[in-house]
């Protein structure tokens, strides 16, 4: 299933070096120094200007969320994507039905404001790509890339494919949807821990900062399920009231942003798949018991019992209609009991 119709590429790309160059001028310090040090020090090297360090600098949130640059890096990730070799008089309203369409993003966040802001960014990339340490910075970023790929390329190919394996084990016979093309895209700049996913035009991309199988599945059940929760979506917000045990962790870690279904929704949505990344990992029974209460611990409380369900109903009834009644009457009864 997954082989044939996913096409995995890794490679880099130079709107997205655009828009972390002008990150880390204006003061992103979150990427991994041993991955990025050399091209943090030639960008930091130029003399950059006002316009530039203004622009990029508006995409820090001083609020005291746990990722300070979400959304509005990942918001530039996206457009720089989105509008790659689009005429500009498309850009506007391109721009403004892809946020609009995001459902992991506050729909007060997606304002006009914003939109204009977002599409802005070609002018900024254009004065980017014209100063004097660009060309240096760009061939070490393409060299970072290259090495990554040189040690880690054939693992991650043989573990996708592994991961992907047991995923199909663990779905029921009505999740036969085909994923879309799924494209890896190295991002040595941006930090480790954090992973953009963009969907354009039938293509799939993965930022990611390094190879790393757990976070491009993870999106790729994201994207498999998607389908499905709107289905659901009706029956889960019957439960929205579950969202007050979670809120302020969840605010924290920006996957919160008011008590709405569409807050509850990407809540949800959000630790069903950490839990399904964890179900398909190598670790065993123990270790999985383990990764399921770690996450319990971060805050993702209904982790456990989606989890027992999931374990409990088997292949023929998991992620069926039957085990998300299941499932929500055992959130429930769980969050009852630790309140």
């Amino acid at each position: 299933m997954f082989a044939k119709a996913v096409d995995l590429n890794t490679a880099s790309n130079q709107g997205i070096f655009d828009v972390y160059a002008g990150l880390t001028a204006s003061g992103y310090d979150l990427a991994n120094p041993d991955r990025a040090g050399k091209i943090c020090d030639v960008l930091m090297t130029e003399n950059w200007s006002q316009q530039i360090l203004q622009y990029f600098g508006f995409t820090r949130i001083q609020d005291g969320r746990v990722n300070p640059y979400w959304p509005r890096a990942s918001i530039l990730t996206s457009v720089s994507l989105l509008i790659d070799r689009l005429p500009v008089a498309t850009h506007l309203a391109l721009i403004r039905e892809h946020l609009s369409a995001m459902r992991n993003l506050s729909p007060a966040g997606v304002d006009k404001a914003m939109i204009q802001w977002a599409s802005d960014l070609p002018k900024q990339t254009e004065v980017i790509r014209t100063v004097r340490m660009y060309a240096k910075a760009w061939e070490q970023y393409q060299q970072a890339i290259q090495s990554e790929i040189s040690e880690n390329g054939v693992r991650y190919q043989q573990e996708m494919l592994t991961a992907q394996g047991r995923f199909c084990v663990l779905l029921p016979p009505h999740f036969s949807s085909l994923p879309p093309q799924l494209i890896t895209i190295l991002n040595p700049l941006q930090a480790d821990a954090l992973t953009d996913v963009v969907n354009v035009r039938g293509r799939v991309y993965v930022v990611t900062s390094h190879l790393r199988t757990e976070s491009c599945m993870h999106e790729l059940i994201h994207i498999l399920l998607d389908p499905w929760l709107r289905i659901w979506e009706e029956r889960i917000s019957t439960r929205v009231a579950l969202l007050d045990l979670v809120y302020d962790r969840m605010t924290h870690l920006t996957y919160a942003w008011d008590h709405s279904v569409a807050s509850w929704m990407n809540v949800f949505s959000e630790t069903l798949v950490r839990v399904l990344t964890v179900l398909i990992s190598d670790d065993r029974y123990p270790g999985q018991l383990s990764e399921i209460d770690d996450l319990v611990q971060q805050g993702f409380a209904y982790a456990l019992p989606i989890a027992e369900t999931i374990s409990a109903m088997g292949k023929e009834q998991s992620l069926s209609d039957e085990w998300l009644e299941q499932c929500l009457w055992t959130c429930a009864k769980y969050a009852k009991q630790i309140r």
